[in-house]
């Protein structure tokens, strides 16, 4: 007899035990423990530096200014991201196995943000660990469309987008991939401007999240 493939309805799952149940909820508990652990990772990693002479906190602090930045542009990324991953979720009545192996890969890129990140640290070769980093941060937003595609795609949603739809949903979330793959050729030419490139997410958003006049909200 044939395997079936068929998706299958969270409900269903629900109504067929705890154990099928458990499939969503330990997806989200993976998830959301991974993201917990990668925040409180940044977070360790900032440190005043030992043993300062008196009066010279504020050249260190001035000095850990890039550090600074850093760590709040990918707090504010790593977060941005968890919300979108709630919200896309919500969106998702059915699975399959590939889409766990796609959560996965998700997950995957994002546990290496502290590493990555922390390469930027590095006085030797600041262009190539801000290369890495920006490749890393793309990668979030290249990840969560390829979720998006499958499970629209497989009908694991609960409505298919259709093709306008969609396309709003693509526009959006490249702005992210579109900025932190600019900011790697950026890096070349000026390596002091490459770390404020994330800040043009901010206008990006606004830009792309207005409405048309007379479109239907």
């Amino acid at each position: 007899m044939a395997h079936d493939e068929r998706p299958v309805s969270a409900q269903a799952l629900h109504r067929d035990g705890d154990e099928a149940h458990t499939d969503f909820s330990r997806l989200f508990a993976l998830s959301d423990g991974l993201f917990a652990i990668v925040l409180t990772l940044l977070a360790l990693d900032l440190r005043v530096p030992d043993h300062l002479p008196a009066g010279d906190l504020k050249a260190e602090l001035l000095q850990l200014s890039p550090k600074l930045l850093g760590y709040l542009v990918t707090f504010v990324v790593v977060g941005v991201y968890w919300v979108l991953h709630h919200r896309l979720f919500e969106m998702i009545v059915r699975h399959r196995l590939g889409l766990l192996y796609l959560n996965l890969g998700f997950l995957l890129c994002v546990s290496l943000l502290p590493f990555t990140e922390s390469l930027t640290d590095v006085d030797r070769d600041f262009e190539l660990a801000w290369t890495l980093y920006a490749l890393n941060l793309a990668s979030l937003g290249m990840a969560q469309l390829t979720i998006l595609f499958y499970a629209n795609r497989r009908s694991l949603l609960h409505h298919h987008l259709s093709g306008a739809e969609l396309r709003r949903v693509v526009v959006r979330a490249l702005g992210g991939p579109i900025v932190f793959l600019s900011s790697i050729a950026v890096v070349h030419i000026d390596p002091d401007l490459a770390p404020w490139m994330p800040l043009l997410l901010i206008p990006y958003l606004r830009l792309v999240g207005r409405r048309p006049r007379g479109a239907r909200a």
